[in-house]
């Protein structure tokens, strides 16, 4: 028979364990999911700024040495003129014209005017590049840098890790 003694020792290694507990400082946060509902308003901020990107830009919001194009000329010259508000490029011939749409005016991200050849390489410019969350994400070591190449589903703690990816897969 334990004769009661076994319940005082019991006790007292509750309390000091109890002490011990309450003298530990609090608890660090717990690093939130990709879906919790906290990230919610960035996400929909992410989400505007991709859609935006993809608008055509106006003069106003070109950068001043961008508005010049190569190839063509801002008034007078070419037949063919870029119908783009602002742009005023003129070109010899149609085939000349339409590469200057596409490298001018197709998947502009309109936060830097960058244009990127791909829909898919706007959407990662701008998260890599514009996006709060992807920064804090890339800070900690997430898993946030897509493959760049179409169709390709991996995901890298780093830009150079994904380039390696790149350099040996495709």
């Amino acid at each position: 028979s334990d004769g009661g003694g076994g319940g005082e020792a019991q006790s007292s290694f509750l309390a000091a364990a109890e002490a011990a507990l309450a003298a530990l400082p609090p608890a660090a946060p717990r690093p939130r999911n990709a879906d919790d509902a906290f990230f919610a308003e960035a996400d929909a901020h992410r989400e505007a700024l991709a859609r935006q990107a993809e608008a055509p830009v106006t003069q106003q919001q070109q950068p001043q040495e961008q508005q010049k194009e190569a190839g063509g000329s801002e008034a007078g010259g070419g037949v063919h003129e870029c119908p783009e508000p602002g742009c005023g490029a003129r070109f010899e011939d149609s085939a000349a014209l339409q590469a200057h749409y596409r490298a001018r005016h197709y998947f502009r991200c309109r936060v830097c005017s960058r244009t990127l050849p791909t829909p898919r390489l706007l959407e990662l410019h701008i998260a890599e590049a514009h996006d709060a969350y992807f920064a804090a994400m890339a800070a900690r070591g997430g898993m946030v840098y897509k493959c760049l190449v179409d169709g390709c589903d991996a995901v890298f703690a780093s830009a150079a890790a994904r380039g390696q990816h790149v350099r040996d897969t495709h």
